[in-house]
């Protein structure tokens, strides 16, 4: 478990076993071939996320990494309320009548660089821009 030690808990209370400095742990040592591990993301809405390294290339070239080679679909929006209020978008997004249509469309461009949200496509240039900024 990668995770900034808390003031609030002891070791190995927040998640059940010592918790490692993510100042100072480097994830490299995680990244091989078959490793799983679990991210959360947003806690408040709790997007678990199971991560499987497939596959570890040799760095080469003048690639600026990390880099995504594919996904599928695109993300919920931010703060859409986990996986019950992205159904619920969806649903609305789905049906042309409802009321909200167009409310919940217009909120969702802030995601979207102002293009209509669509729940299939997935913007792997977008991914690979927002990669480069890691440091």
């Amino acid at each position: 478990m990668v995770a900034l030690p808390s003031d609030e808990f002891a070791p190995g209370e927040l998640y059940g076993r010592p918790e490692k400095n993510a100042r100072i742990t480097k994830i490299d040592e995680y990244m091989t071939e078959g490793a799983k591990f679990t991210y959360t993301y947003d806690f408040g809405d709790n997007w678990i996320h199971e991560v499987v390294v497939e596959k570890v290339l040799k760095a080469g070239g003048k690639c600026s990494y990390p880099v995504c080679l594919d996904g599928e679909r695109h993300r919920p929006p931010e703060d859409v309320g986990s996986i019950g209020g992205y159904e619920e978008f969806i649903r609305i997004i789905r049906d042309r009548s409802h009321a909200d249509y167009e409310n919940m469309l217009i909120w969702a461009e802030k995601d979207t660089g102002g293009r209509k949200f669509n729940t299939e496509y997935f913007y792997r240039n977008e991914v690979n821009r927002e990669l480069r900024k890691v440091k």
